[in-house]
């Protein structure tokens, strides 16, 4: 079973987790967020193979988020920060950084970004339009 180790408190999203329990977060049919797009993650995992399982798991998560509010967030993803007009998910041990866009009433997430964590301080992100 895959496991993510990251950063939070236990029993939120960013605690040591198995994929599966976050898969169940609603065992009424599932949420209806969707992750625009899975591409850029199995992008980066391939250039980077160790951030596979950490952000499969934040996959899971948010696929099955039904999130209404930047505070509903913050419950699953204590870690989060929101930045300008985006969200900033510690992903992997804080190891690397998922820069997304959420779009709460449209129950839409656009990845912009995923990087390490040396790329997201050198701030070249935040040259993002969307930003």
């Amino acid at each position: 079973m895959a496991h993510s180790r990251t950063q939070g408190r236990a029993g939120h999203a960013e605690g040591l987790t198995t994929v599966s329990q976050y898969a169940k977060l609603r065992s009424d049919g599932g949420g209806s967020l969707r992750v625009i797009s899975k591409k850029a993650l199995t992008e980066f995992w391939g250039r980077h193979p160790q951030a596979e399982h950490p952000l499969a798991a934040w996959h899971q998560v948010a696929r099955h988020a039904e999130w209404k509010s930047w505070a509903e967030l913050r419950a699953t993803f204590p870690g989060a920060d929101r930045v300008g007009r985006l969200t900033v998910f510690n992903v992997g041990g804080n190891k690397y950084r998922l820069v997304a866009r959420v779009e709460y009433r449209l129950q839409r997430l656009y990845v912009r970004q995923v990087l390490t964590h040396d790329e997201y301080n050198k701030n070249d992100w935040k040259k993002d339009p969307w930003y």
